[in-house]
Order: C-alpha cells, then sequence, then structure tokens
C-alpha cells in the first residue's frame, strides 16, 4: 500500500512540473530537462545505435515538449508522453539514415529521385522487375508465330 502512494506522488510531482511548464515556468522545465537527460540521451542512444547523435535528439524531443507544452493534457503518465515523443524522434532519426535525399525537388540541394518525387507508391524495385518483365513478355510474343 505505501508503496503505490509513494508511486502516485512520485508520478503528481512530474505531473506538477509540467503543469508548470505549461504556464511558461523556465525554472520546472529546466527541473524537467534535468531528470529525464541522462533516461532520454541512453533510451534514443539505444534506439538509433549513436549516442552522439542521440544526444542531439534529445534536445529535439525537448524542444517539441515545449512547443506541445500548451495542448498537453495530463491523460497518461508524464513519462509515458514525454518517451512516445522520444520514440518518434528517434524513428524519424532512423527514417532519415536510410532515406537521405528529400522527396520533393526544394528541399536542399541533395539529388531528387526523378519520377518518385511524385509517385512514392511504387518500390523503385518493383517497377524495375515489372519493366523486365514486360520486356521479356513483348519480346516473346515478337517471337510467336502468327499462327
Amino acid at each position: 500500500m505505501r508503496r503505490q502512494k509513494y508511486k502516485i506522488l512520485y508520478s503528481t510531482e512530474k505531473l506538477t512540473l509540467m503543469l508548470a511548464v505549461q504556464l511558461d515556468d523556465t525554472t520546472a522545465f529546466d527541473q524537467l530537462v534535468a531528470r529525464y537527460e541522462s533516461r532520454l540521451i541512453s533510451v534514443l542512444a539505444l534506439r538509433i545505435g549513436d549516442r552522439e547523435q542521440a544526444r542531439g535528439l534529445y534536445q529535439e524531443v525537448f524542444l517539441r515538449v515545449f512547443r506541445a507544452r500548451k495542448t498537453y493534457q495530463p491523460r497518461a503518465r508524464f513519462c509515458t508522453w514525454l518517451f512516445t515523443i522520444a520514440n518518434n524522434v528517434a524513428c524519424n532519426a532512423r527514417r532519415a539514415r536510410r532515406f537521405p535525399y528529400p522527396l520533393n525537388p526544394g528541399d536542399s540541394g541533395a539529388p531528387v529521385m526523378g519520377p518518385l518525387a511524385s509517385k512514392c507508391t511504387v518500390m523503385p524495385s518493383h517497377a524495375l522487375d515489372r519493366a523486365e518483365e514486360a520486356a521479356l513478355v513483348r519480346k516473346a510474343i515478337a517471337g510467336l508465330s502468327e499462327r
């Protein structure tokens, strides 16, 4: 019984800090950052495999927390909300690492993927396979007798 009371008080304290952040209390925000910095960096490093990049991503997580502070609703525990944001940031970082080129021509100076910029629904390898199959079928049809 005492253990549950401790957990409730512990989460209430973080909730109180986040509610103070909603009211633009910078001291409360600094306390949240200090409490979660090392845990977030560790979790992000495990998710993306690079501790240095995780340090940058943890700052992105808290930037998102700060931006969303006015719309925060305490429906779940604060750390659940925070680590959901961290998970989304890590997924975005992994996705960006996998596909470093922009899909839209105006995003940066990196090369654009041509027709894929407008049609992202077909994988390039699948389109190539279909083109090869079509060429083989045409060749086979051309080789058939008139009869």
